[in-house]
């Protein structure tokens, strides 16, 4: 069943998220190197849901939370929610890829609150 549909079909059902994945969040030394200002999101776990993004670091129960609209595998953010901040306006978007007929990858980008985030995620199917 395809992504899109998936999230049309949740949205109207529950608030519950759509897929909750495990793996890491890792960034390649060219993206500190490019962007040394942006915070890079910290993950090991991530919750896709109809309403965005949720990446959370178990460990230190750490979390960020992109928000926005899904059209397909992208996510257009409005918004960002920091553990223990308030929501902040923010503009970018988070991409989900597939490998083998799962997701494979899931990155987010935007800017919100004078600074950049960042979040890339791989996920290590159990």
């Amino acid at each position: 069943m395809p992504l899109p549909f998936v999230i049309a079909l949740a949205a109207s059902l529950s608030p519950a998220p759509l897929a909750t994945l495990h793996g890491e969040c890792i960034y390649p030394p060219r993206v500190a190197e490019a962007l040394p200002d942006a915070t890079q999101v910290l993950c090991d776990t991530v919750e896709v849901s109809p309403q965005g993004v949720d990446f959370r670091q178990q460990q230190w129960d750490a979390h960020a939370r992109f928000l926005g609209r899904w059209k397909g595998d992208v996510l257009t953010v409005t918004a960002i929610q920091p553990r223990n901040e308030p929501r902040i306006e923010a503009k970018g978007s988070c991409r989900i890829d597939h490998a083998n007929n799962a997701i494979s990858l899931v990155s987010c980008n935007a800017f919100g609150g004078g600074r950049g985030w960042l979040a890339n995620f791989r996920n290590v199917p159990s």
